[in-house]
């Protein structure tokens, strides 16, 4: 098997429908989204959502197995970019392959000057919480509320991009 992250375009908005959705229904849980809603999106919205964030696909040969999404539309959490919506296939995990993501990840924060990444994560969430902290991720105070699930609270984690 070879695996490789490529960056989605809008020719392959239907990969990001696909991978978005699997992950909502593998675990709504840990998503801020909703899978019927976003079922019901037509092409022309998932477009939007293409061009409105950079997302990114872990591809087992060409086949579409993980997500994530960058976004530096919001500076006011002390960071230069945020990280969301990363997923990857349950029969895929457990073998190294978010360090894939991440270090492409860290490649696009280099290309556009970024060094401080974000993400948040639902302070529940302890198995991803474990995971960013391995890659160098440190929780940044106390939990904060969600803007998109009201009445929840996501914790907040932060890195500078190691020098390379």
């Amino acid at each position: 098997m070879k695996f490789s992250v490529t960056k989605l375009d809008t020719s392959k908005w239907h990969i990001l429908r696909e991978l978005r959705l699997a992950a909502l229904e593998d675990s709504p849980e840990w998503f801020a989204g909703d899978l019927e809603e976003e079922s019901a999106r037509g092409e022309k919205e998932w477009l939007k959502v293409l061009e409105r964030d950079r997302w990114f696909a872990l591809m087992d040969d060409s086949r579409a197995i993980g997500l994530m999404a960058i976004s530096d539309r919001d500076s006011d959490r002390g960071t230069d970019c945020w990280l969301f919506s990363c997923w990857i296939d349950p029969s895929y995990r457990r073998q190294g392959l978010l360090h894939l993501l991440m270090d492409r990840f860290d490649d696009e924060c280099r290309t556009n000057g970024w060094k401080v990444q974000g993400l948040g994560v639902w302070p529940n969430n302890l198995i991803a919480i474990e995971a960013y902290q391995q890659l160098g991720f440190e929780k940044v105070g106390e939990p904060k509320p969600s803007r998109i699930r009201p009445g929840q609270f996501y914790q907040m984690m932060r890195k500078s991009l190691p020098e390379i």
